[in-house]
């Protein structure tokens, strides 16, 4: 079985002012254009960086401004290769019908209260590590399925193994499993 998710080098993000505007450097732009052809790249899953709470930042508005230059100034993002914002921890919504929220009625007996240490936490994920989480939460059967054989190879061979996606498997969930679980819900 061949592993879909591959891991590259990072592509430190520089940018520039160009007409009071901060923009990514035009070579970053080609080599994220030429990694996209070259691994023949269909979709993009990104991090979707939101606050301890769940609620969106400035760490979000920076992934639309730079998605959006890569939408005008590059066929990186289009309709034929989408992008799909994903959040690792899946906040679910605690607000009631009104818009509040219980845990801002709860006394706080800090003294200061600083935002960008507070309210942000650390992005520790990396890119291989958004991807799986991605599949792992879409095709749960899958990843236990998989999980299981490998513990059983490992068992009998005594090595470990990493998450390997059997492409044909998947295309079948995708085109068979996933209508039916959308009719369910």
């Amino acid at each position: 079985m061949k592993n879909p998710i591959q891991s590259l080098p990072s592509i430190p993000i520089e940018s520039e002012t160009r007409g009071n505007q901060k923009v990514l450097k035009r070579h970053i732009l080609e080599e994220l254009s030429s990694i996209v052809e070259d691994w023949k790249v269909c979709g993009m899953v990104v991090s979707w960086p939101v606050q301890k709470e769940g609620w969106c930042g400035a760490p979000c508005g920076k992934v639309l401004h730079t998605l959006d230059q890569l939408v005008q100034d590059s066929s990186i993002v289009s309709s034929s290769r989408p992008v799909c914002l994903w959040d690792g921890h899946h906040f679910l919504n605690t607000e009631d019908e009104w818009g509040r929220v219980a845990l801002y009625g709860v006394p706080s007996q800090k003294l200061e209260h600083r935002a960008s240490k507070e309210q942000y936490r650390e992005e520790g994920m990396v890119a291989a590590d958004i991807a799986k989480d991605y599949i792992r939460h879409h095709w749960p059967e899958f990843v236990m399925n998989l999980e299981r054989k490998q513990s059983e190879k490992a068992a009998s061979t005594g090595k470990p193994k990493g998450l390997l996606l059997d492409p044909k498997w998947l295309n079948a969930y995708t085109k068979f499993a996933m209508p039916a679980k959308a009719s369910l819900c």
